[in-house]
């Protein structure tokens, strides 16, 4: 009854070592793709914003279409990073999939 109670233990140890692992890497992933597009996308923005003239300015705040186009245009570099991480996680997965059909 040891040997069981303490293999169960064991494993149990093993999940959350795991577990621990996936969100490490998971953070990590979200990391390396924050350094490579928030910065980007705050000089995009910064650039747009000290770009723009008066008329520009009064233009943009009274055509909600206009509004809507900054918006996007200020969110691509949101939308890249979605994207990389949503990819990163699918690869990740996949890996661990293919590891385990090889175990």
């Amino acid at each position: 009854l040891e040997r069981i109670v303490s293999g169960f233990i064991q494993s149990q140890d093993r999940k959350s070592a795991a577990i621990v692992d996936l969100w490490q890497k998971r953070a990590l992933n979200i990391d390396r793709l924050a350094r490579c597009t928030f910065p980007p996308g705050f000089c995009i923005s910064l650039y747009t914003v000290f770009s723009m003239t008066e008329a520009d300015m009064l233009t943009w705040n009274g055509s909600y279409l206009t509004q809507i186009g900054f918006l996007l245009q200020e969110h691509i570099p949101l939308f890249i990073f979605l994207v990389g991480y949503i990819l990163s996680v699918v690869l990740d997965m996949a890996r661990d999939c293919s590891r385990r059909r090889q175990q």
